[in-house]
């Protein structure tokens, strides 16, 4: 609180000084309502002071855990496999979804549905890198439009998982699969 600070009288509306008992103005008695002024200004500036230390300890509680997510490697905006930003799932959908309207960021929902497939090949294919099966799928898309074919990377990837058996027990490679699903494809 500053000295000097002005407030308005409640009875004639004219400024008077914070610390005034009585209004120089119409002669109010100020004693009770300027020492309820005071309280309230007191405790808007505790109100203050305490959301500014939570907003402090906030900031620096952030800081602590960025800092820790850093050391550790581990990033907990992404606290499942299937949403990290650099999963191959967010990759495909990232892809998928810039393809369609033109925005990068995909929603939960497509890259939960890249992870499924992409964890379904991983069990099938004796390929068990996510990262090198999207890149396969991605491969596919590109010969599939050089013969004309436009399809997106979610009928891809679902239809190379339909091509590979429940029960091929690693023996098929998705490379391979991939490849075949791209001429089988093609040829139609």
């Amino acid at each position: 609180m500053f000295k000097g600070e002005a407030v308005k009288c409640p009875y004639c509306a004219e400024e008077i000084q914070l610390e005034a008992i009585k209004c120089k103005h119409c002669g109010s008695d100020l004693k009770k309502i300027i020492s309820e002024e005071r309280k309230l200004k007191k405790e808007k500036s505790r109100f203050l002071l305490k959301a500014i230390v939570v907003i402090i300890v906030f900031v620096i509680f952030i800081a602590i855990i960025d800092s820790l997510s850093v050391e550790t490697g581990y990033n907990i905006s992404s606290s499942s496999l299937g949403s990290s930003k650099n999963s191959p799932a967010y990759m495909l959908a990232s892809i998928q979804n810039n393809q369609q309207t033109g925005n990068v960021i995909p929603s939960q929902k497509m890259v939960n549905k890249f992870d499924m497939y992409l964890n379904k090949l991983v069990k099938k294919c004796k390929e068990n890198s996510k990262s090198r099966i999207g890149d396969y799928v991605v491969t596919a898309q590109t010969e599939l439009k050089k013969e004309g074919v436009n399809l997106q990377l979610s009928e891809i990837i679902s239809g190379i998982n339909k091509s590979i058996p429940e029960n091929a027990d690693n023996l098929i490679g998705c490379d391979e699969a991939a490849t075949a699903f791209v001429v089988l494809v093609s040829a139609q």
